[in-house]
This record gives C-alpha cells, sequence and structure tokens, in this order.
C-alpha cells in the first residue's frame, strides 16, 4: 500500500502535534508547577530570612526585655506563696493585734477557691475521680430524696487543679474583733504593706455604745500561686508565752520536802 504525499504530510502534523501536546503535559506542565512552587518557597524564605535579620538587628534588645519580664515574673511571684496553712493565718491575726489597737475574739477558715489558672482545663478533683457509675447513682439519689422529701446539704469540695500551669487560689478567714476607728485604718494601711498578696474582701463594723468602741467582722483573702518553683516556707512564731505562773492569782507557800 502506497502513501501518497499528501498523507505523509499529514501524519507528520498528526505527530507533531502529537509530541507537542505530550511534551505540554508530561514536560512543560510539570516543569513549570515547579518552578512556580519554588518561587513561592523562595518568596516564603526571604521573608523569613528579613525576619531573622530584624531580629539579629534587634538581639541586644530582645534580650533586656527578655531578662527583664523575667526579673518582674520572679518579683511578681515572691508576692505568692505557694501555700497558706492555717497557722499562717493564725499569725497574721497575731500581728495585727500586736501593731495596733484590735482585739480579735474569734477566727474561722474558709475552703480555699480557685480563682484563675493559664490553661482553659479547670476540674477539681473530686470531679476528676468520679465515675459515670458515680454520677449515676447520684442522679439516682437525688430523684429518691425529692420523691421522700429528704433535704441534704450540700457538701464543700476544695477546689484544685492539677494542670500544667499557673493555678491562683483564695484562702479566706473570717474574724470578729473590736477596735477604734483608727485601729481600722491602721489595720487597712498595715494589710496593704504585707509582702505577700493579702486583701480585705468585706468588713462589716457597729458602734458598741456600752464601750464606746466599734465591733465587726471581717473577711481576709490570703493569695497562692501553684505551678512556681516558691517552696512553702514554715511561719516563724517567735517566742509563745505559756500562761502565768499562778493560774488563779493567789499567793502561794513554797511547799518544803520532807527528809528522809
Amino acid at each position: 500500500m502506497k502513501i501518497s504525499e499528501r498523507d505523509k504530510k499529514l501524519l507528520l502534523n498528526v505527530g507533531g502535534i502529537l509530541l507537542f501536546v505530550v511534551s505540554l503535559v508530561w514536560v512543560y506542565q510539570p516543569l513549570h508547577m515547579k518552578t512556580k512552587q519554588m518561587q513561592e518557597e523562595n518568596k516564603i524564605k526571604t521573608q523569613e530570612l528579613q525576619q531573622l535579620k530584624k531580629w539579629e538587628a534587634n538581639k541586644e534588645e530582645y534580650e533586656s526585655d527578655t531578662e527583664r519580664l523575667q526579673q518582674e515574673k520572679a518579683t511578681y511571684e515572691e508576692q505568692f506563696p505557694k501555700e497558706v496553712k492555717e497557722e499562717d493565718s493564725i499569725l497574721l491575726v497575731r500581728s495585727l493585734e500586736k501593731e495596733m489597737e484590735i482585739e480579735v475574739s474569734s477566727m474561722a477558715f474558709q475552703k480555699r477557691n480557685l480563682v484563675y489558672t493559664t490553661t482553659a482545663q479547670e476540674k477539681t478533683k473530686q470531679e476528676e475521680q468520679k465515675t459515670l457509675a458515680e454520677q449515676n447513682e447520684e442522679i439516682t439519689q437525688e430523684k429518691i430524696d425529692e420523691i421522700e422529701g429528704i433535704e441534704r446539704e450540700d457538701e464543700e469540695t476544695e477546689d484544685s487543679y492539677e494542670g500544667s500551669g499557673l493555678a491562683l487560689y483564695q484562702n479566706q478567714s473570717n474574724i470578729q474583733f473590736q477596735t477604734s476607728y483608727q485601729g481600722i485604718k491602721d489595720m487597712i494601711s498595715y494589710i496593704k504593706t504585707l509582702q505577700k498578696r493579702t486583701t480585705v474582701d468585706s468588713i462589716q463594723l457597729d458602734y458598741n455604745a456600752a464601750e464606746g468602741n466599734l465591733i465587726g467582722e471581717a473577711t481576709l483573702d490570703q493569695f497562692t500561686l501553684e505551678g512556681t518553683q516558691q517552696e512553702y516556707q514554715k511561719p516563724d512564731a517567735g517566742n509563745n508565752q505559756l500562761g502565768v505562773d499562778n493560774l488563779f492569782g493567789t499567793f502561794e507557800k513554797k511547799i518544803k520536802k520532807k527528809q528522809k
């Protein structure tokens, strides 16, 4: 079978077109896409390089700011002890009585409250330890109490945080006292000067006409911060008086031992 010159030219043209299409699809487009991708990567790396050069130029400033912020952080953390125990609160009240005209008649401690955490997870130990069966049992018990008309008091649970960040707690104590007007002003001024973060949450005062002074009740807040390098420091109670020599305030005669 003979192929005419015209058919040869047609086949050559078709072959050339196919070769062009194949080259376009399998060679040019991949190279074009790769080149475009490299251009995008170079653009990103150029921006990163410019940012690194900017950081390098401001290196001393950043190091100075970092050191300053670390010092501020350490100074701030020193205001918040890791833990506040009952003896700490008692010694605080004792110092109030010692430094100013105030006499505390009673003191009560409240459970500590979780105020703030640096992470979003905030759960109490009791909630974390509850299983599904325990939760269903509580719901069932609530229904039984509702039917039988039994009212139960809610149990107070202490907040606790077990995350990896910082946790700020509020430790409250209530005191009942009597003092003068100057004593109240001195007490508030004194609390503001304490190294450890302490505030007066609330205060209620009444005038005692019989004795001519003020009687009142106040709630003191002592704050603690967990998650720092702070360690609990046991308070120094100093020298405590053990009482009087004679409880009854009478004259005593020394008892002589009999000689054998």
